[in-house]
Order: structure tokens, then C-alpha cells, then sequence
């Protein structure tokens, strides 16, 4: 089912967005954070950015006394995490900067216990109370932790696939892919999963992603 929302003139392009159960979800784009509770509801508006910078991710979890968090910022105001604590008696959102972080965060994706989020140049690490930072060898596109394989996967440009632990530690870069930039990468089990570039070619591994194998290009630019 198709769902619109009008700022008047002002229609941000959505960047992320979550389903959290079968009939609500959230999204983001611009400086805008949105909300649909069930399948019979309108988008509404739920938050807007108070220094103005955009948002480009939003996850849900349960760390930190949060339920969600939305990530951005911009070159100028750095980095920027929003979290949503929808327990709490007065659900609320709260803006907190990162220090020492170039904005803007670009993805985000969750475990059980840590928040992922990159900018640029770092993979960020945050436990609900503090962050540690470790250096990117590539563009990255996105992030996507499998709780079922319990791995975090980091796709990029110039074929950069990179498989880590759940603590986002411990490593290694698989190949497989020439020189295509990655744009997404999802895992549907365990085991199997896919990759995607945006020259329009999917990779698709059955070994939790230590091997990849090129499966079908088509005539579009995939995100």
C-alpha cells in the first residue's frame, strides 16, 4: 500500500526506515522523523531536528533505555544520534552529538548490545553510554547486523565486504567482488544472504559470507 505525506513544498527524500512489527514502522529523511502505528494509519510527523541537519538511518533496539535511534548531522553541525525511548511514562526524543566524530552518520544497525553507526571514514561502536571509533578502509553504504548469523556485515565502494563479530571487532575482508561498489547487503538466515551493487549486479553467498557468487545483473542502479 502506497502512503504520503505533504510538507507543503517541502518533500524530503526518505533515507531509512524500520518496521518495529508487522503494521508499524519509522522512517526518516530530511530533518523529519516519521511514524505509522498500524496498517490503517496515516505517516505523521513524530520529531523534527533542532539545529536543522538531516537524517539519514534509523534502527530499533533496546539499549540504553532507548527503543530507537536515528542517525546524521552534516560536515558542519558533526555527528548526531536521536533516540527514542517509547517506554518511558512520557515517550521522548533526545538529540545527543558525538564527539570528536565528522559528521554526517550515514548508517545504522543494531545487536543486542551495541549500536553500529559510520560516517566517512569510522565505524562507530556505542553501548548506550559511550562510543570507540575504528577506521574505515572504504566508502561505506550501509550496515546490516544478522542477529541470526551474529555478524555484522559492512559493504562499500570498490567491492569492500567486510564481516565482523558481534562487537564489531575481529575482521576480515571477503572477496568476490571486483571493483563494484556495494551498496546494500542483507542475510536472510544463518547462512544465506545477498549483496547488492549499484551497477545493478546481486551476490549472493549460502555460507554466512565467506564465499559470494555473482547471480544476475539488471538495467538499474540498485541501493
Amino acid at each position: 500500500q502506497e502512503y504520503s505525506y505533504a510538507l507543503g513544498n517541502n518533500r524530503p527524500s526518505l533515507t531509512g526506515i524500520v518496521a518495529v512489527s508487522d503494521e508499524e514502522a519509522w522512517a526518516v529523511g530530511g530533518r523529519y522523523i516519521f511514524h505509522k502505528a498500524d496498517n490503517d494509519s496515516v505517516w505523521v510527523r513524530s520529531h523534527t531536528t533542532n539545529n536543522g541537519y538531516s537524517l539519514y538511518g534509523i534502527t530499533s533496539h533496546n539499549i540504553g533505555g532507548n527503543t530507537l535511534t536515528a542517525v546524521g548531522g552534516s560536515a558542519d553541525d558533526g555527528c548526531w544520534m536521536v533516540n527514542y525511548n517509547g517506554s518511558a511514562p512520557s515517550p521522548s526524543w533526545t538529540e545527543t552529538q558525538i564527539s570528536g566524530c565528522n559528521g554526517p552518520l550515514l548508517n545504522i544497525t543494531a545487536s543486542a548490545t551495541l549500536i553500529f553507526m559510520n560516517n566517512a571514514t569510522e565505524l562507530i561502536r556505542y553501548n548506550g553510554m559511550s562510543s570507540q571509533a575504528s577506521g574505515l578502509a572504504s566508502l561505506v553504504n550501509d550496515l546490516y547486523f544478522s542477529p541470526l548469523a551474529d555478524q555484522l556485515y559492512i559493504a562499500g565502494d570498490n567491492g569492500y565486504l567486510v564481516i565482523c563479530d558481534n562487537t564489531g571487532t575481529g575482521c576480515t575482508t571477503r572477496t568476490g567482488f571486483g571493483v563494484a561498489d556495494l551498496t546494500g547487503v542483507a542475510m536472510l538466515d544463518n547462512l544465506n544472504g545477498y549483496a547488492i551493487s549499484r551497477s545493478g549486479t546481486f551476490f549472493q553467498t549460502t555460507d554466512a559470507g565467506l564465499t559470494w557468487t555473482q547471480r544476475q545483473t539488471v538495467n538499474s542502479n540498485l541501493y
